[in-house]
């Protein structure tokens, strides 16, 4: 892909259409969006499949939704992103294929504008334009609220440089080189009471050899029994005077004798020749026996079996490169210890500068949004540590100070939209957010959620008549003769 589709990415994306092979019992489901911002419903009875169709979207853009896991589904989304400025930078996005939710993706496929890619090519996009009522559990809230800071003010990158910065000092000021160098010492020992030629072959080579060894002495051996025969029957032979026997007057008879001399003549000096070739094997037997009693004193000592000895002599040769390497990168890095020091704390006070005046900011804008719902309470951020970032929320009112656990469950449903509404995302996906708020409340989300879908497109599961009556698009939903049925209404597109 080539450097400026991938700056194409960074611009803002819209749903366009959402088809549903198959999700749950869902199929065959289609949904036409306006690739454009918007308040569009999921309207319908309870159990139609408003819910699954809207997770679906979720879940083909990876969001992580435990109910879900091990559900077999097959999705096709689109999405269409441009700058807003420019036409022709417009672009569109389709994910295609079967999904086993199990934590992982399985036979998924990216296109952009119909060209393949790989998912990590569509992975930021994802997590910069899309936002989910289930983004912001209470626990969240509480507990990790640094990342909506850290992507509300665009600091996430400086933050990672910063932590990377950090932890690296904290391993150079623990790692202990003296222990470094013993190690690499223990390996070097070991490595030298190894004669490296023994081992170019493994024990099983070894034994082999000595086995090949034996049976070649064994069938000399045999051999060296004939040759004494020969012997003395030859020396029989030699004893006749073939010419005073009369039985050897026959020319036939004598020409077979003589014959049979020359042929056990010539077997011993065969055998002769064999003789010293058997004292060469007796060498390389014992050279070879010498080895595997060695191999086994080796393999004693490393506390192996000997047929592990050369994978163990191999181990010990990586693990020595490896603590050559690691020794000299932590020494080379020791001496930059005061720089990386000084740079860290150069760096912390200009984020914490930054980071400041982002909570100004994030603390007016959420206040505003928290209003607008409804949530009668000045909010304040308290950062107990910079770096590591630790914050959390504070709420005051007439009934004091409350932290996130102490919010009624209807101000925490109103909180998590206000917190959802400062992400820098085009794309809000929410289930029921009306549900459990008072006609007031609930007037006032309705409003918030009109303002907002000036700019976003939201896609919203709701009961509630009065957001229904201010959409822009509503997907009529329900569930007929065990299938799903979409109709459209009010939308302009």
């Amino acid at each position: 892909m080539t450097r400026d589709r991938r700056k194409h990415l960074e611009k803002s994306c819209f749903l366009k259409k959402l088809f549903i092979k198959r999700c749950g019992w869902i199929e065959n489901a289609e949904l036409e969006f306006g690739a454009s911002p918007g308040l569009y419903i999921l309207w319908g009875e309870s159990g139609s499949g408003k819910s699954m169709i809207l997770d679906s979207v979720a879940l083909a853009h990876g969001v992580i939704l435990q109910r879900y896991r091990g559900m077999e589904f097959d999705i096709e989304v689109n999405t269409k992103c441009a700058s807003g400025k420019n036409k022709a930078d417009a672009y569109e996005i389709a994910i295609r294929g079967k999904r086993v939710f199990s934590g992982k993706t399985l036979r998924s496929q990216y296109f952009i504008n119909g060209e393949k890619v790989k998912q990590n090519m569509v992975e930021k996009l994802f997590r910069e334009n899309f936002a989910h009522q289930g983004q912001f559990s209470f626990v969240e809230i509480k507990n990790n609220f640094k990342e909506l800071i850290l992507d509300y003010s665009g600091l996430r990158e400086e933050y990672t440089q910063i932590e990377e910065l950090r932890s690296k000092i904290e391993f150079l000021k623990s790692v202990d080189v003296e222990a470094l160098k013993n190690k690499l010492d223990e390996v070097e020992f070991q490595l030298s009471r190894v004669d490296e030629e023994v081992l170019e072959k493994s024990w099983d080579e070894v034994a082999d050899e000595v086995a090949n060894l034996e049976g070649i002495i064994s069938g000399y051996e045999k051999i060296l029994k004939f040759r004494d025969k020969a012997i003395e029957f030859l020396n029989v032979i030699f004893g006749i005077e073939f010419e005073a026997v009369d039985v050897f007057k026959s020319q036939n008879l004598m020409e077979a004798f003589v014959s049979l001399k020359e042929s056990l003549e010539f077997f011993l000096d065969e055998t002769d020749r064999k003789l010293s070739e058997i004292e060469d094997v007796k060498v390389r037997i014992e050279e070879a026996r010498r080895i595997l009693r060695y191999m086994e004193d080796i393999a004693s000592i490393w506390q192996v079996a000997p047929f592990e000895l050369q994978s163990r002599y191999e181990e010990l040769i990586l693990k020595k490169k490896k603590l050559e390497r690691d020794l000299e990168v932590v020494e080379n890095e020791l001496e930059n210890l005061k720089y990386y020091e000084d740079e860290f704390s150069r760096s912390c006070a200009e984020f914490e500068g930054n980071l400041k005046d982002s909570l100004k900011k994030l603390k007016l804008e959420l206040e505003s949004a928290s209003e607008k719902l409804g949530l009668g309470f000045e909010i304040d951020v308290e950062v107990s540590s910079v770096v590591p970032l630790e914050v959390k929320l504070l709420f005051r009112d007439d009934r004091g100070d409350r932290d996130v656990e102490k919010l009624s469950g209807g101000e925490r449903q109103r909180l998590m939209l206000a917190l959802s509404s400062l992400l820098k995302v085009n794309i809000m996906l929410l289930d029921e957010p009306a549900a459990g708020l008072d006609e007031e409340n609930a007037t006032k989300l309705v409003e918030f959620l009109k303002e907002s879908s000036r700019n976003k497109q939201i896609v919203v599961v709701t009961h509630n008549r009065v957001i229904r009556d201010a959409a822009d698009c509503v997907f009529e939903i329900k569930h007929e003769n065990g299938k799903v049925q979409v109709r459209r209404d009010k939308c302009e597109y």
